[in-house]
C-alpha cells in the first residue's frame, strides 16, 4: 500500500520488544536469518480499515525479473539468530519495532509490504498527532534533513513535513544514512490519539516524489549490506498470528517476520513445501491469484468455460480483501440480505458491504495450485445495529470493492498462509502456515 489511507482508521500501533541479534559490526555476513516476531495493532477510528493506495501506488518499480527463485540457497557466514515479536492489536494490524538514530530512539511502526518507504512522527508533531511522543531529530547525533519536503495523504488524514538521513536498525540489522519521512504537521483523524508513530514499507523501490521519500527502501539496504552484514538470502518471510481474543484483544504476539530467510517451522511441509511465483508486476509484491471461491464457486471472469487468473498484491498494511466491483459485488451476492453500506462506502472508490452475520460462505484463495480457506472471524470488520430502526446486528464485511481491476490481499489472507518475499529474482512464495 502506498500512501493512502484505506480510510483512516486502524492506525494501530503495537510495541513488540527486540532481542538482541549478538552479532558484531564487523561480520559481514549472519549465516542465519532474523527472526522478528510480529505484533499486531487494532484500535480504531471511526472508520473501518487501514490504507487505500491511490491509482499509481504499484506503477513504479524500475527493473525486474521474471525467472523462478531456486528452491534452495546456500548461507554463507556465520552469526546468531535474532528475534523480536511482531505486535497484533485486535487482528487489524500489525507493528515491528525499529530503533532511530543516535544514541538509537525505539518506535512501533507498521510492516508495510504495499508501500516502499520509512516515515515517523516527530516530537514536534502539531495537530492532530498520535498521544505517543515520536522521533526527537534534536536528540540524534547522526540525524540530517536533506532539505525536501514530506507530504502523505489518506482518506481523511493529511501528513506535512521534511524528508531526512539517519541510522535505522531493526532485527539487528543497521543501515547508516538512511533517506525517511518525517511527519511534523498532521491534520485529519487517522492518527490522533493512536499508538502508530509510522509506517515501515516493505514493497520495491520506487523514484521519490516527495509523497514518500528513499528510492531505495531500508529492507533493501539491509540484504546488500549496506550496514556491514549482508542477508544470508535475498528475501524476508512474514507469518502472522491471529489473537485468541480476537478483536478485543488490545495488544498481543502477532506472529514473525523472517530477513535474510524464512522460517521453516512455521510452514506446513517446511520451506521446501512453498510454491513459488514470479512477480508480475515490476512495481510491487504482485502476482497471479488462480481462483477465488465463495461458497464452491469462482467469482473471477471466466473465457470459454476456465477462470481467467486475476492480478493480486500481497498487502500486511490492509486488514481485508479489495477487489473490483464487479467481482466484490458477484461475492456479496451469493449472500441474502447482503447490501451496501452506504455510510462508509465513497463512490466511485470503495463500497463496503455489509450481511447478516451467520451467512457468510467459505472463502478460498488459490495460488501456485494451493487453495487457502480464509477463516470466517476475518471476514467482517465489526458487527453493530446499521442504524437505529435495525432490529438486528449486521456485520461489515471485511472484503470490498474498489475501482481497479486488481485484488489487495490483506492480513485476513494471512492468517492462513505463511508468504516469502525474494528480491532477486523477484518472486512470492505460499505456504500454509502451521
Amino acid at each position: 500500500m502506498h500512501l493512502t489511507q484505506l480510510l483512516s482508521s486502524l492506525l494501530l500501533l503495537v510495541q513488540a520488544r527486540a532481542v538482541p541479534v549478538g552479532t558484531s559490526t564487523d561480520e559481514k555476513m549472519l549465516a542465519a536469518p532474523v527472526r522478528i516476531p510480529i505484533r499486531r495493532s487494532g484500535e480504531s477510528s471511526d472508520t473501518p480499515h487501514r490504507f487505500q493506495d491511490g491509482p499509481n501506488w504499484a506503477e513504479r518499480r524500475p527493473s525486474w525479473k521474471r525467472s523462478l527463485p531456486p528452491r534452495q540457497n546456500a548461507a554463507v557466514g556465520t552469526g546468531p539468530v535474532g528475534t523480536q515479536d511482531i505486535i497484533n492489536r485486535r487482528n487489524t494490524m500489525y507493528t515491528v519495532p525499529i530503533d532511530i538514530g543516535t544514541p538509537p530512539q525505539s518506535f512501533e511502526v507498521q510492516l508495510d509490504t504495499g508501500s516502499n518507504g520509512l516515515w515517523v512522527h516527530t516530537s514536534a508533531c502539531q495537530n492532530e498527532c498520535p498521544r505517543v511522543r515520536g522521533f526527537d531529530r534534536g536528540a540524534s547525533a547522526s540525524y540530517n534533513t536533506t532539505g525536501a519536503r514530506f507530504r502523505a495523504s489518506y482518506v481523511a488524514t493529511h501528513i506535512d513535513g521534511e524528508v531526512g538521513t539517519d541510522t535505522i536498525t531493526l532485527g539487528g540489522y543497521t543501515v547508516p544514512g538512511q533517506e525517511f519521512g518525517v511527519a511534523l504537521d498532521v491534520k485529519g483523524t487517522g492518527f490522533k490519539g493512536s499508538d502508530i508513530v509510522g509506517i515501515l514499507g516493505m514493497g520495491w523501490p520506487i523514484k521519490s516524489d516527495n509523497k514518500f521519500p528513499s528510492t531505495t527502501p531500508w529492507w533493501v539496504h539491509a540484504l546488500e549490506g549496506k550496514g556491514g552484514a549482508r542477508w544470508p538470502k535475498p528475501m524476508f518471510g512474514i507469518a502472522l498470528r491471529v489473537a485468541q481474543a480476537g478483536k478485543n484483544q488490545q495488544a498481543v504476539y502477532g506472529g514473525e517476520l523472517t530477513l535474510g530467510g524464512v522460517d521453516s517451522e512455521a510452514i506446513m511441509g517446511g520451506e521446501s513445501a512453498l510454491r513459488w511465483l514470479p512477480v508480475s508486476n515490476p512495481n510491487a509484491w504482485e502476482v497471479f491469484m488462480d481462483d477465488l471461491v465463495v461458497g464452491g464457486a469462482s467469482i473471477l471472469k471466466v473465457d470459454n468455460g476456465r477462470t481467467i487468473p486475476a492480478r493480486a498484491s500481497l498487502d500486511t498494511g490492509t486488514a481485508g480483501l479489495m477487489g473490483p466491483f464487479a467481482a466484490v459485488k458477484a461475492l456479496y451476492a451469493r449472500i441474502p440480505g447482503s447490501f451496501i453500506d452506504e455510510k462508509v462506502s465513497h463512490p466511485g472508490q470503495l463500497e463496503y458491504y455489509r450481511y447478516p452475520c451467520d451467512s457468510m460462505p467459505e472463502v478460498d484463495l488459490t495460488f501456485g495450485g494451493t487453495r487457502y480457506a480464509l477463516r470466517p472471524e476475518d471476514m467482517w470488520q465489526y458487527r453493530n445495529k446499521h442504524n437505529q430502526s435495525s432490529t438486528e446486528e449486521t456485520c461489515l464485511g471485511n472484503i470490498f470493492g474498489w475501482a481497479r481491476e486488481k485484488w489487495i490481499i490483506g492480513d485476513a489472507a494471512f492468517h492462513t498462509m505463511y508468504v516469502a518475499f525474494q528480491h532477486d529474482p523477484p518472486a512470492i512464495g505460499f505456504g500454509k502456515l502451521v
